[in-house]
Formats: structure tokens, sequence, C-alpha cells
């Protein structure tokens, strides 16, 4: 059954589910509840909830959208890339299942780039919003156009790519991989490296080929640039953190943690740095290699790591399916629970407004972080639970004021 604004598709089953989809196909979210098959569903007049009828002689009301969330079943596969554009309008996701796609800020389909056979381990956008590059488990970094055109493909590197970042200027991008190197690419280059025969499309500009950086001993799973484009910092299998010069020189190496690195980031202003660990910790660094404070609370390793753009908080996730919000003193702010698989990345907006996290779960999250954090935890729920407190003939007397102090009786 379509909602009334015609954009979203209710469907009920005898599996006892009722399932949101969006008119492109993509699922929305899956509502459990019903311990029968389902015969009957409808929309309210104005879209903000669903009524659905089982075989078990009850009605169930289900509110259509989560204020505090947005939930796409994105991909058939597990989600291990992810990306969000420098003006926050769109999502791009990679995954398992061989796709990459791009996705608006409300969880809509942009564009499906890509239906592969090799798996997306790394997705980046340009700062410009025009292009967007990722890597398959082939070795070759491919760079397209948002409209799917294929502009250029990079070979080089000897196995899986694990991760890529486009510079400030966009004019270079580092890729890293499982062949424990870094490489920076021109954009515009027609050399390739050491290893392979050029496969760049296009080029009229002559030849660059691309610095690579030796350091690490084990793979490399996130290289990011710094704010000012001067720096890289790469996050190793090896537990260390390492900073490098453009010119391919490492500046420096940051040890403290006890297991593999997965995930850095780099503070708004260029002076910090964050990692998350295998260790199940994130580190706080001064780029000069200081460490200024170790944050605990996740059960399992953490596979994301990303500042807001005020640079006072950080967002984090986790194997452990969670991600949690910390002020940078370690103070932790919140946790968000919504994915039920581990979690393989999280990205800030630069506007602030949401956080993105993707999982195994196949899943992309967009957490509206701006109405969590300003929550009036009792009112939110209080305005969820009133009516059914007030009419209900199972609850005790004494229970239907429960909410009545904050105006809901």
């Amino acid at each position: 059954m379509f909602s009334p604004d015609g954009q979203t598709i209710a469907s009920a089953s005898r599996d006892k589910t009722v399932k949101l989809w969006n008119i492109d196909g993509t699922e929305l979210t899956t509502f459990r509840g019903h311990s029968a098959g389902i015969w009957g569903i409808a929309w309210s007049a104005d879209g903000s909830f669903i009524a659905s009828a089982g075989a078990e002689n009850s009605v169930r009301l289900w509110q259509s959208q989560n204020p505090l969330r947005t939930i796409v079943t994105a991909h058939k596969a597990g989600i291990w890339a992810l990306d969000v554009s420098a003006d926050s309008s769109t999502i791009a996701t990679g995954s398992e299942d061989g796709a990459t796609k791009l996705w608006s800020r409300k969880g809509k389909l942009l564009a499906n780039l890509s239906e592969q056979d090799a798996a997306i381990y790394a997705v980046a956008l340009s700062h410009d919003d025009r292009l967007i590059a990722f890597g398959k488990n082939d070795n070759i970094v491919n760079v397209w156009d948002r409209k799917g055109a294929l502009l250029a493909s990079f070979v080089g590197h000897t196995s899986r790519l694990t991760a890529l970042a486009f510079s400030p200027d966009d004019r270079t991008i580092a890729s890293g991989s499982q062949d424990n190197t870094i490489k920076l690419w021109r954009r515009g280059s027609t050399c390739t490296g050491e290893t392979s025969a050029p496969k760049s499309l296009g080029n009229t500009n002559g030849c660059f080929a691309p610095k690579t950086l030796i350091g690490h001993h084990t793979p490399i799973w996130q290289v990011v640039f710094s704010p000012d484009g001067q720096l890289i910092a790469s996050a190793g299998g090896d537990g260390t953190v390492k900073l490098w010069k453009l010119d391919g020189t490492l500046a420096r190496t940051f040890r403290g943690h006890t297991a593999a690195v997965w995930r850095v980031a780099f503070s708004p202003d260029g002076k910090m740095l964050a990692s998350g660990s295998g260790d199940n910790t994130i580190k706080l660094w001064t780029i000069d290699g200081k460490l200024l404070r170790t944050i605990e609370g996740h059960h399992a390793a953490v596979w994301g790591v990303a500042f807001s753009p005020d640079g006072q908080m950080i967002a984090s996730g986790s194997v452990d399916n969670t991600v949690k919000l910390w002020k940078l003193d370690g103070t932790e702010l919140t946790t968000l629970r919504g994915h039920s698989a581990a979690i393989r990345g999280v990205a800030y907006s630069s506007d602030g407004t949401f956080v993105a996290s993707v999982s195994e779960d196949n899943r992309l999250i967009l957490w509206n972080v701006q109405q969590i954090l300003n929550l009036d935890l009792l009112g939110y729920g209080c305005d969820r639970v009133g009516d059914y407190l007030r009419v209900n003939a199972e609850v005790e007397k004494g229970d239907r004021l429960l909410c009545s102090p904050i105006g809901t009786e």
C-alpha cells in the first residue's frame, strides 16, 4: 500500500512482519510484533503511522518515521565503506555485494554506480562533490563521475584496496592497501607505478608516477588528509598510526595501541588525531605524537572514529554494534543502538546535523544527533505512550497518571 505522498510502500506478510520500502525498491525498515500472520494494513491520512491487523485478533499502530534516525537496508551484503560529501547532501556506501551507491541525507537512493563481482572496501567523495573513487578487491582504484561514467582506473597495488581519500584540493588521491603500502595518485596521470601497465583514461597532461609510502608492516585500513592538505595519517594493522608528508617522508609514528588500528581521523583544526583500535579503545593524540587521552567504553574493536565539525565531540562505531558520542575529555554522551551486526564505519556530516554509520547488517543508519543530544527523554517517551496509558484496559489505574506531570494526562 502506498503512503499518502506516494513515496513509500508498506507491505504485510504471513511472516508476521510489516515492511516499509522506498519506491525505488530499497527496504527502509521492518516492524516486528505480531504473533501471527498479518492480513491487512492501512496508512493514516497524514502518513504518520500505519495500522496492521493480525490473525491473533489484534491491531497494532506503527510510527512510519523515527525522528531520531533513518534506517536504510542499503545493500545485499555487509557495508565496509562510507563517506559523506563536503556539503552534507550525499552519502556514499560500498559493500561486499560489489555495489557502490549514493544516498540523500533522507535515505533516498540517488545512484547505483556499479554492480560488480568484486567487493568494495573503500570509497571517497571529492570535495567538489563531482567525483567518487572506490577500491575493489581487484586492487584497482576507479574514479567515476556522479552520472556513473568511469573516468579513470589506477593500477599499482598488489593486494586489496582498503582505504581511499581525496586531498582537500581534490588533485591527489591517497590509497591504502593490504600490500602494506600507501600510494599518492595525481589526477590526470597515466603512470601507475612499478608493478603494472597503465590503465588510466583520457590523460593528455603528461605522466606523474605515484609516490609509494612504505613504513607499515601490515595492511593499511584508513588514510586521511589533514585539513590543510599538507599531511596524511594512516591506520595500520601493525598497531600504529603514521603521519606522512606529501613528499612521502614519514614524519612520525604513534605507538600505544595494543592491537590493530582500524580507523584514524584528523580534528577539524588539524591539531589532533583520533584512532580506533582492535584493543576496544579510542586514543586522542596531538600531531606532535603526544598521547592526550585513552577513551574506553566499547566492548569490542572500534571500526569508526569521526570528529564533529566544531571539534568538540567524537563519534565512534564498534564491532559491539553500537555508535557512541563522546566529549573530548572522554565523557560518554550517549550510546546509539540500531545495528544488529558489527559496525565498519562512521562519518560526521560537515554541518553537524547527522552521523552516518554502516554495518555488516547491510544497513546505513543516519542518526539525527542534534535532536538526540537535545532530547527530553521523559517527554519523548510520554509523547509515545501517553494514549496507551490512558485508554488501555490492562493498565493499572495508578499507572495511568505516570505521564500526567508533563501534560499528557
